[in-house]
């Protein structure tokens, strides 16, 4: 049968071709006598005139072919086949214990062989992955296209929930003559109210289990204190494992041996005050638990540069640094500023439009691109300050005194600044309003490059808000405002991260520029100079044994379908045979 019926008008083409071929020019006979007794009769010669043209040139033979070919083709050739079901639906592991390698290459390759069994048994095909939240990847698509998408699949290091995937499959059945097929080594998954529904559903449902058991060693829990990691290390297996622990940070490698109980979790707590990598020996059937990433600041810089034109002057913000333990203050005016400026943070009050030196600024912008943090205190002059496109906020001149609004963040929540003159302004594109009045922004901040620029609005000449109980817990909270918390650094795998706005995104076998980040593999994220870490740490998904699950099959249903079969892809293969075909012999007799 064919799609496109009237397309195979175009073999009237071939009857031209043909005549063509029979009126080329003949070379000249010329009669020799002593010839004459052995040629036929001229009677038989005619009539075997257009049969040995067309089978003296085989090149005639070869290009019809190869045209009736293309014409076949183009019309759309195609043949039905039964298929058991309108549709076949698979639900597939595609989770961290699928990466197993207790079957060999590992259970997903294995379970991708399972499902190209099911491939053709049905008209329409759907694909379902099973990871912490169901994946449709595909749809009805019929057999070739479902092949093509499951292309290039690999298991994601994420959690499970074979139940959620399998509910999704049954609503996506819905009143279809459906079979469903449930791959999935079962690691950790009661699926038994599930198999009670597909049973009242009445859905023709099989399931294969992959895997054989595995033995692992892994890292199923961390957690973060201060310069210090805590981890758990758990043996799955029935023997003692003698384990061999790496701490490496930076150029440091520390080593850790113990010996670990069968079935036993094993506490273990180390020093890591940067970003850390610890890996896990021996080698076992599960990889990605042998790993463990962390993320963290080095916040070993506490010093504080205090700039203004009156370094010696008493006043509320440097009496509030001086508060703070373990701090290390310089107090320093604008005409003997460092221009290395190796600080914590640095923060700029009282000041004028002249007490700027040439150079100043500059060396500002470059310290905040390489990571640091600048605190602009408004001040009389701003307004006339060529701040290098530094400030987060465009001012202008004085509004009245008027309320002060906050919004909730870890930085205000609970913060009062009072009643206070200051600045008119807007706040810049891709800034961070935190606190406004009527006419401008009195608390914003963006990011420059590594680092922060945070503007405040006001000043203790201008208001009261250095009075209030608040000011001094705002300092606090702005001084570890410059250090990204561990919570912020360190995720489990298969977590989306929505960015602030489009970033560009190193990964551990990634580069993207995206807006949100989804963490699909374990290790280091690089966001622009931000590292992220991402971990496994799921005891349910390390534990790579084969649990005994009673399967329920269900009996299959009468009826079925058919399912279309083209065959472009066999046309296609032969034409481009016949061509090679074709410049063979021209190349044989010596044409090409």
């Amino acid at each position: 049968m064919f799609e496109n019926g009237p397309a195979l008008y175009l073999l009237l083409i071939l009857l031209p071709v043909i005549i063509l071929y029979i009126l080329k020019p003949k070379p000249r006979a010329i009669k020799i006598p002593s010839l004459l007794l052995l040629q036929s009769s001229p009677d038989k010669r005619r009539l075997r005139t257009l049969f040995d043209k067309l089978i003296k040139d085989p090149l005639l033979l070869i290009q019809l072919l190869a045209m009736t070919i293309l014409i076949l083709g183009i019309a759309g050739p195609f043949y039905f086949t039964n298929a058991e079901y309108d549709c076949t639906v698979i639900v597939l592991d595609s989770s961290a214990s699928m990466s197993a390698t207790d079957v060999k290459p590992d259970r997903f390759t294995h379970a991708l062989e399972i499902a190209m069994e099911y491939t053709g048994k049905s008209e329409k095909n759907s694909l379902i992955l099973a990871q912490n939240m169901p994946v449709l990847l595909y749809n009805d698509e019929n057999s070739k296209q479902a092949i093509d998408r499951r292309r290039g699949l690999k298991p994601e290091a994420t959690g499970t929930d074979l139940n959620e995937a399998i509910m999704f499959a049954i609503d996506l059945i819905g009143k279809k003559t459906c079979s469903l097929v449930i791959i999935s080594d079962f690691s950790g998954q009661d699926i038994s109210g599930v198999q009670k529904i597909i049973e009242s559903e009445n859905i023709p449902a099989e399931y294969r289990q992959i895997g054989i058991g595995g033995s692992n060693l892994g890292i199923i829990d961390a957690s973060i204190e201060d310069n210090s990691l805590g981890f758990v290390v758990r043996n799955y297996n029935d023997i003692p494992v003698d384990a061999i622990i790496k701490i490496m940070s930076g150029d440091s490698v520390k080593t850790i041996k113990r010996t670990i109980k069968p079935e036993f979790r094993d506490f273990f707590k180390v020093e890591a005050p940067g970003t850390t990598r610890i890996s896990l020996e021996p080698d076992d059937d599960f990889s990605l638990d042998n790993m463990l990433y962390i993320s963290r600041q080095d916040q070993k810089n506490k010093r504080i540069l205090l700039l203004s034109d009156s370094p010696g002057k008493s006043r509320s913000i440097s009496k509030v640094f001086e508060s703070i333990p373990a701090l290390e203050i310089d107090k320093v005016s604008f005409d003997r500023a460092p221009r290395n400026l190796d600080y914590g943070m640095v923060v700029l009050y009282d000041y004028t439009g002249s007490s700027f030196l040439p150079g100043t600024m500059e060396d500002i912008e470059e310290y905040v691109r390489n990571g640091g943090i600048v605190v602009f205190e408004a001040a009389n002059d701003l307004p006339l300050i060529d701040a290098k496109q530094l400030l987060p906020v465009n001012v202008s001149g004085f509004a009245k005194p008027s309320r002060i609004d906050v919004k909730s963040s870890a930085l205000t929540n609970d913060i009062d600044f009072g009643l206070s003159k200051y600045l008119k302004g807007t706040i810049k594109e891709g800034a961070v309003e935190m606190a406004f009045a009527k006419e401008g922004p009195i608390l914003a901040y963006h990011n420059i490059g590594k680092g922060k620029v945070v503007y405040i609005g006001t000043n203790e000449d201008w208001g009261d808000f250095h009075l209030r109980t608040s000011y001094p817990i705002f300092w606090y909270r702005l001084l570890e405002f410059q250090y990204t918390s561990s919570e912020e650094l360190n995720f489990k795998s298969g977590t989306m991260l929505p960015l602030d706005s489009e970033k560009s995104i190193k990964g551990p076998h990634l580069s993207i520029r995206t807006d949100k980040l989804y963490l699909g593999e374990t290790g280091f994220y690089d966001i622009e100079g931000k590292t992220i870490a991402s971990n496994l740490l799921d005891e349910k998904e390390s534990d790579i044994s084969i649990p005994v699950i009673n399967f329920t099959k269900i009996p299959k249903l009468s009826g079925g379908s058919v399912e279309k079969i083209h065959l472009y892809i066999l046309l296609s293969l032969l034409a481009i045979l016949l061509i090679f075909l074709e410049l063979y012999y021209l190349k044989y007799r010596g044409e090409i």
